[in-house]
């Protein structure tokens, strides 16, 4: 249902370009074209009134670069965090970092004037820095996780081109990532530390869209 909700946008606007002769009809496609994306699906899903991510995409933006039918193709997003809250018996502090980039390369198979599929490869990179502490009396508390991970995999998506400079793209993945860390706490006079590994297979599927501007 919340699939249906987000395409509704699109087919009243495809209505309107179908509908009319415009610009998009006569202008010639871009031979070579820098293209930035940004992920609108959480902007739609507030305006059906969904209070939750509709998304587990964690790249916000998006950059594309080449031809019409070969181009590099890169994601990014980061959250950085410095909060302190304070009480009468001391105060808690938390710091949070997180990165996720992709790189990759994609070809394209236009379908229609309009329409296209695109299939590539990516490399991930993808860090997290979690720091609490606590400061209550004379004694302070921190729990510090690190953790960082190496991957990649194939993509394939669609693009829908209502004119040269603006294109509407979702896509699904699977990403292999390896990812290693540590955890310590520090508790004077309790000390502990342990390392974290795991590998993971990471299926996303088309449930993002991305408006992307050529330029």
């Amino acid at each position: 249902m919340k699939s249906v909700f987000l395409l509704l946008p699109l087919l009243l606007f495809s209505g309107l370009v179908w509908s009319q002769s415009t610009a998009a009809d006569t202008m010639p496609p871009l031979k070579r074209r820098f293209e930035i994306g940004l992920n609108i699906t959480n902007t739609l899903g507030s305006f059906v009134g969904s209070a939750n991510s509709l998304t587990n995409d964690p790249y916000l933006l998006s950059f594309r670069f080449g031809d019409a039918l070969r181009r590099v193709r890169t994601g990014l997003n980061f959250r950085v965090r410095d909060k302190t809250d304070p009480s009468v018996s001391g105060f808690l502090k938390e710091k949070e970092t997180v990165v996720n980039l992709r790189v990759g390369y994609e070809w394209v198979y236009p379908m229609s004037r309009h329409l296209a599929m695109y299939w590539g490869l990516d490399g991930v990179f993808e860090h997290t820095k979690d720091e609490i502490s606590t400061f209550v009396g004379i004694g302070s508390a921190t729990l510090d996780n690190r953790r960082w991970g190496l991957g990649g995999g194939p993509v394939l998506g669609i693009a829908w081109r209502p004119h040269p400079r603006v294109a509407f793209t979702t896509e699904c993945s699977v990403y292999a990532i390896y990812r290693r860390g540590s955890e310590q706490v520090i508790a004077p006079p309790d000390f502990s530390s342990k390392s974290i590994r795991d590998f993971v297979w990471q299926p996303l599927l088309p449930t993002s869209l991305f408006v992307n501007f050529a330029f």
